[in-house]
């Protein structure tokens, strides 16, 4: 499923949006490998009133992880007969493998034992509910500050946040805010008003760029560039 996630804000100054907005792209990537969450395209969009951030394609688990433990030198892991000690026993059950199933493997000329550690993917709803905090406190922010009684810092106050997978809203806490299933308009011409986010068949790139189209925000960047591009063409022919 596509994932949608927006952090509302109060504006933050334009000379700020371009480093901002390449960071978030960059932490979002960080974070999804180091979360072993595959996915497709990443869609970064943002006004100064809001960031956002739209994964193609991730699926409902992350993945699945063997790993290597290294544990005591040989001789401490078994006795004279061959048979384990209190320390092998004692690492197998820390390592959640019997003690049967223990290797020996040679590291700098001596022997030690080893545990093959096999680790299911969790759900991917669990992880994002993680994730996206980290993501937003990692952040590279020229200035940041405090507001109200809450410990978060950012580079300007927090008013909403919304985050879904697929059509199912992921829901977690974000200093004093939780997460919602809406959005805001332009502050001027809808006043703020709350709008309703829901997928359509298209997947959220699309669902969530007409939702605030009809609020008379046009949230991609690239969009508003092209637009006031062709305004000044207009405007210049006309001249």
């Amino acid at each position: 499923h596509d994932v949608l996630f927006e952090l509302g804000l109060e504006e933050i100054p334009a000379r700020f949006m371009p480093a901002i907005l390449a960071d978030l792209k960059l932490k979002t990537s960080e974070k999804l490998f180091a979360a072993r969450l595959s996915h497709g395209a990443i869609h970064i969009l943002g006004t100064p009133r809001r960031l956002a951030v739209i994964i193609e394609k991730v699926p409902e688990f992350q993945g699945d992880l063997t790993r290597e433990a290294k544990g005591p030198p040989k001789k401490v892991a078994f006795d004279a007969e061959g048979k384990p000690t209190a320390a092998a026993v004692g690492f197998a059950r820390n390592s959640g493998v019997d003690v049967s199933q223990l290797t020996i493997k040679s590291d700098g000329g001596r022997e030690y034992v080893v545990a093959q550690i096999f680790e299911n993917g969790r759900p991917t709803k669990l992880i994002l509910a993680s994730l996206f905090p980290e993501i937003i406190q990692s952040l590279y922010l020229p200035k940041s500050m405090r507001w109200g009684k809450g410990e978060l810092a950012f580079v300007r106050p927090i008013h909403w946040v919304t985050c879904f997978y697929g059509a199912d809203l992921i829901r977690f806490h974000l200093g004093d805010l939780n997460v919602g299933p809406t959005t805001e308009g332009h502050r001027i011409l809808t006043g703020s008003k709350e709008i309703s986010l829901s997928l359509g068949r298209s997947g959220w790139l699309t669902s969530y760029r007409q939702a605030l189209k009809s609020a008379h925000v046009m949230v991609d960047a690239a969009e508003r560039k092209a637009m006031i591009r062709q305004q000044i063409k207009t405007v210049g022919k006309g001249a």
